[in-house]
């Protein structure tokens, strides 16, 4: 028997969340909306012989993360945020939040999300992308804060940015670790932008944190990380015929070549403009478009 009603409202808020980190917009249906509950495995699947298909724990963990991302959004979108008596604006501790999220997986699978090996049962990759997207996420609205903090202690400031730098270093990891059997698995079409969120940062870390702008960005290891997944993406495009990382690399790869093989175009006041692009002082908690600059325009009509 399969409850539809929690299941068809499930597998909504897993798209509309989706959609709402994607394209930028605030969510419009909430779990404070809706007391349909979420759905069991045993209201969901059949049991054959006693044992459940192994995609069960798979799509059941995907829409107790949805759960964390509507925390996630909620805390992004909230303008009018909690202070506590020292004055200090309250934010949700996504980290915090994810890690209770592991804790309710099984060992297996637990292993399988942030373990590092690669996800062979059935949705298991495009469960780990979810999840490595959205601690991605967290640990960038992380440097933010820091950066909002008049008083922030620059030490903070660069265990933040190191953090992000791990986040994006996991990602890249994960693409290259993807085998033929995976690539051919279902995905998530708007998972597409954890990749262009991705680069995004590393992008945005090679100009912060890293001392390179009087020589170009050749030797940015952030830069080289960046090239590194748009090659795996092209990858396995050419080779499985991947779209997935499609939007990636129409949006950064020529940004990235320029950056590499940098020319008279790619001048110090050039890649301030990138700054600018990246939205790096002028982020809010709700503006939420910061994977997508137009960076290609920064090195044309100069």
């Amino acid at each position: 028997m399969v409850c539809r009603n929690s299941l068809s409202w499930s597998i909504r808020l897993i798209s509309h969340n989706r959609s709402s980190v994607a394209y930028g917009t605030p969510p419009r249906l909430r779990r404070t909306h809706h007391d349909v509950q979420n759905p069991s495995i045993s209201t969901l699947f059949v049991a054959t012989n006693g044992t459940y298909p192994a995609n069960a724990p798979v799509f059941l963990a995907l829409v107790t993360l949805t759960d964390v991302l509507d925390k996630y959004l909620e805390d992004a979108y909230d303008l009018q945020k909690r202070t506590d008596v020292q004055g200090e604006t309250q934010h949700l501790d996504v980290e915090l939040e994810l890690s209770q999220w592991e804790m309710t997986l099984s060992n297996d699978l637990r292993r399988s999300i942030i373990g590092g090996s690669t996800p062979q049962a059935p949705g298991l990759p495009n469960l780990r992308l979810s999840y490595l997207y959205l601690k991605l996420m967290a640990r960038k609205h992380a440097v933010d804060r820091a950066k909002a903090a008049l008083a922030a202690d620059v030490s903070v400031l660069r265990m933040a940015h190191l953090h992000v730098r791990r986040a994006t270093e996991d990602v890249v990891l994960f693409v290259q670790e993807l085998n033929k059997a995976a690539l051919a698995d279902f995905w998530f079409p708007l998972n597409a932008f954890a990749f262009s969120a991705t680069v995004a940062l590393l992008l945005r870390s090679a100009l912060e944190m890293e001392q390179s702008r009087d020589h170009g960005f050749a030797q940015s290891p952030s830069v080289k990380l960046a090239h590194d997944l748009l090659a795996t993406l092209k990858h396995h495009r050419q080779e499985s015929e991947w779209d997935l990382g499609d939007i990636c690399v129409a949006q950064y790869s020529e940004v990235v070549e320029k950056l590499l093989n940098p020319s008279e175009a790619t001048t110090s006041d050039t890649l301030d403009s990138i700054g600018d692009g990246l939205q790096l002082d002028t982020f809010s908690g709700a503006d939420l478009n910061w994977p997508y600059p137009d960076l290609w325009e920064l090195f044309t009509n100069r």
